[in-house]
């Protein structure tokens, strides 16, 4: 996919975001900035945007309605394990980012984004020295794990809007 250097900044930006943050802000931060991509998707989805509002969506509601306006339903696991990830550190304190939990995030993947995780861990990899990448994406630490998982759900969610928008071709 091409994209505009405005959204190439708004990846270098998430990708900084989920970097410097601890487990709990990586997970929230992620989720808001997904949370926010999925309702832009949803209001340019319907032709009376003015009116979602009224409806008072939460999350899932968006998720739920995404996936009925025309999103692929293979996308729907990964949005609503992410959401339930957020609510767990949202609700409680002692709650870490550990292997189970971001294989249960891994495993909502649609098999693309799952190719796409891998990918990116290969270029990560092929672009650094390799005492400081791990040597495979298993190895890496669950906060690394979900970082490049967070990535490309964001991911698959900017490209719907560019193309919705029109800065992007369609089938990106």
């Amino acid at each position: 996919m091409e994209t505009p250097q405005h959204a190439q900044d708004d990846i270098d930006a998430f990708a900084k975001d989920l970097g410097r943050e601890d487990e709990m802000g990586s997970v929230v931060r992620a989720h808001i900035r997904i949370e926010n991509l999925l309702v832009e998707l949803v209001e340019g989805m319907v032709p009376n945007p003015a009116q979602l509002k009224r409806m008072k969506l939460e999350y899932d509601g968006y998720v739920s309605l995404a996936l009925a306006l025309g999103l692929e339903d293979e996308r729907g696991p990964a949005l609503r394990a992410m959401g339930s990830l957020r609510n767990r550190f949202a609700h409680k304190l002692d709650t870490a980012l550990d292997l189970s939990a971001v294989k249960g995030l891994y495993d909502a993947l649609a098999p693309r984004d799952k190719e796409q995780v891998q990918a990116s861990f290969g270029r990560i990899r092929s672009q650094h020295d390799a005492v400081k990448v791990a040597k495979n994406y298993a190895a890496l630490s669950p906060k690394d794990q979900f970082q490049l998982i967070a990535l490309i759900v964001w991911l698959s969610l900017k490209s719907k809007v560019l193309v919705m928008r029109g800065e992007a071709r369609a089938g990106a």
